[in-house]
């Protein structure tokens, strides 16, 4: 089973041409790969839309709007609710679900879209797609991030180890947080200045691979060629000049797996998709 997980920083201008990048990703060229057959599972993280829109356009016009991603025939997302073309995240999947959850089940923290909960049926694996809020300009909103938020999503991490103990846990999404020194371009300039690299956000990172999720990505990491970065500022070329961060991970507890990519090359968004084989 191969796993994308991609903050594509919004949906609907990206699938409105078939040569956008993003959409050329996802077609049946050779550069590609032709990652439309070659996913089964896609997690997308601040689509910015209202996708249930494009569901009715699909349905009215023969899959004309979502295109390559007709064959996902199972989709949970969240809503549009405290604000419209903002944030969001989905699970789009050739696989069915057996259970699906949005959100953590907590109002003022669901309002802009930041979970979606997967079960993949007769498979023992379940999919965490998650967009972690940012902390903010000046770290406005560290306080909402460390006291509540990730207070609450790691309840409900703890619920599903419960609930489904022998079943593989797949957390894979934006993390706002970059761990390591050498997981930022410059950590002197930004170190608990810039959010998410502030040193309670990167705890909070460490304490969860302590408790026995691995970032499956560690391993395969080449400051050299700082082959880890999967996001760049649109600001001042960074992507060309490759100054990133990397705050997008895949993390897996209770079972194992087989390889992983970060695909840098991959344009369409401010961040780079990452793959995982389990």
């Amino acid at each position: 089973m191969h796993i994308l997980t991609w903050n594509i920083n919004g949906l609907r201008a990206k699938i409105a041409n078939a040569d956008t990048p993003f959409m050329k990703f996802f077609k049946k060229e050779e550069k590609y790969v032709n990652p439309s057959q070659k996913y089964d599972v896609l997690c997308f993280q601040e689509q910015k839309c209202n996708i249930d829109t494009l569901f009715k356009k699909d349905k009215d016009s023969g899959c004309s709007v979502l295109k390559e991603l007709c064959d996902y025939k199972y989709i949970a997302h969240t809503k549009e609710k405290a604000k419209k073309g903002y944030a969001g995240a989905a699970i789009f999947s050739k696989i069915p679900f057996e259970y699906v959850q949005i959100g953590l089940s907590i109002e003022d923290l669901d309002e802009n879209g930041r979970v979606v909960t997967v079960k993949l049926a007769n498979d023992n694996t379940v999919i965490v797609n998650v967009y972690v809020p940012n902390s903010g300009e000046n770290l406005k909103n560290l306080d909402y991030r460390l006291d509540k938020w990730n207070v609450e999503f790691m309840k409900h991490i703890k619920k599903l180890e419960d609930q489904f103990s022998d079943c593989r846990i797949v957390l894979c999404g934006d993390f706002n947080a970059a761990v390591n020194n050498t997981d930022v371009y410059n950590p002197e300039k930004f170190r608990n200045r810039v959010a998410g690299f502030h040193t309670e956000e990167r705890k909070w990172i460490s304490e969860l691979i302590e408790s026995g999720y691995e970032d499956t990505f560690s391993k395969y990491i080449d400051t050299e060629r700082d082959n880890h970065y999967t996001f760049w500022s649109n600001l001042g070329g960074m992507r060309a000049k490759n100054k990133g961060w990397r705050i997008d991970y895949f993390f897996v507890k209770n079972g194992s797996w087989n390889t992983v990519k970060n695909l840098q090359y991959v344009m369409g968004s401010d961040h780079c998709p990452l793959s995982l084989e389990i």
